[in-house]
């Protein structure tokens, strides 16, 4: 799923919604003690009161928010011929009649849950049917579909992962018996507001539903639960934005020793977004290591150490490939941080040649920028001194 896939879906997570029809919803109430289920509860959407089914809405909208391999990762399913896949469970729940058969299934992905539980508190799970008719503009009726209507919708299940809180000791007015008494600490809530994880299968892809991926949502930037990842979900380990842009970092200054100034960091950019600019439109730009060879011959950068070997070493493999957003900075703004123990500097990537790191006369480094105008220090503007 794109960027623009995921915001028109998140855009219809609202009572009013004619796209989206949410059908039924499960929770599971699990104990941390004993891992034991204490209750569970199905029931149609459409059978909620208003209230619920607002709180239900802004939990499930959450797991769609974020950017992508920021905290939204788009992950392939591993062996998806074992009897105990999970893309199996889900994807037979899709094809269930009624909601007892939805349960069922997601019964079984529980029992995973269970058996790899990894959370230090009580959880609720909640999982929810729906179909999603990207086409429809209007309220789908006989009388308001439109020629560009979709006749059938991308059909998607939900699944958020949510803390259990026992409120603090406070003060509260009891409004049945009109009078003030300190809480219970049988007044536990489930908060819907932050769900700790979950994810969305089957994704969209390229207008179609992908049901070898799945978009999993974590409340935790940059980072992964990998017991859910690997033991519930049986999906493959994928790199953060900031790991593939410190593995590209890593790759570059090892193939040139080290020895990189601003000038060809600028020209490593402005090639890699060049060739990013010829991939065709729905295609997301990566870049492998014979990319990043290339790259560095056609600047007439000098390579020191074989850039397929470095790119394994770093990687562990030759066959991944970096996506380019997460590997440049961005063009527009002051996306570069020039930094050391004392000093932080942002400028745009396209003057990146107008920085040099030198040496002053007594051997001291200096950071030299190229100025076309006065700098202004904490307010106050600074003299010009002579060159040193």
């Amino acid at each position: 799923m794109n960027k623009k896939d995921i915001s028109s879906l998140k855009k219809e997570f609202s009572l009013d919604s004619y796209k989206l029809k949410l059908k039924e919803i499960y929770s599971v109430y699990i104990k941390k003690d004993n891992r034991a289920i204490i209750h569970s509860e199905g029931k149609y959407f459409d059978m909620l009161d208003a209230e619920t089914q607002e709180l239900y809405l802004d939990n499930f909208k959450k797991i769609l928010s974020g950017s992508l391999d920021t905290k939204l990762f788009q992950l392939d399913f591993n062996n998806l011929e074992a009897e105990d896949s999970t893309q199996k469970m889900l994807y037979s729940a899709l094809s269930e009649d009624d909601i007892e058969g939805f349960q069922m299934q997601m019964n079984k992905v529980i029992d995973k849950v269970i058996a790899y539980y990894n959370y230090d508190m009580d959880i609720v799970m909640s999982f929810i049917r729906a179909d999603y008719y990207k086409g429809v503009s209007e309220k789908i009726d006989d009388y308001n579909r439109g020629e560009d209507d979709s006749s059938e919708g991308y059909q998607f299940i939900m699944a958020t992962v949510n803390k259990v809180e026992i409120p603090k000791k406070t003060l509260m007015f009891d409004v049945a018996n009109l009078q003030l008494r300190a809480n219970s600490s049988l007044d536990i809530t489930i908060n819907l507001a932050n769900p700790i994880e979950g994810f969305t299968f089957p994704i969209i892809d390229n207008g179609y539903s992908n049901v070898s991926k799945v978009l999993y949502y974590t409340s935790k930037t940059k980072e992964r639960d990998t017991t859910f990842l690997e033991g519930v979900l049986g999906c493959e380990f994928t790199l953060t934005a900031e790991e593939e842009k410190d593995s590209f970092n890593a790759i570059i200054s090892t193939v040139t020793a080290g020895k990189l100034t601003p000038t060809m960091i600028q020209d490593i950019y402005e090639e890699i977004y060049e060739r990013a600019q010829d991939v065709e439109e729905g295609e997301i730009p990566t870049i492998g290591a014979k990319d990043i060879k290339s790259i560095l011959e056609c600047r007439d950068i000098e390579v020191a150490v074989d850039v397929e070997q470095a790119y394994e070493e770093v990687l562990a493999t030759k066959e991944k490939e970096l996506k380019v957003e997460n590997v440049l900075p961005k063009l527009k703004g002051k996306s570069i941080k020039i930094s050391n123990e004392d000093t932080n500097i942002t400028i745009s990537p396209k003057n990146l040649s107008t920085v040099k790191q030198v040496r002053d006369k007594n051997g001291n480094k200096c950071l030299l920028i190229q100025l076309t105008e006065d700098v202004v220090l904490d307010g106050l503007p600074i003299d010009v001194e002579e060159e040193f």
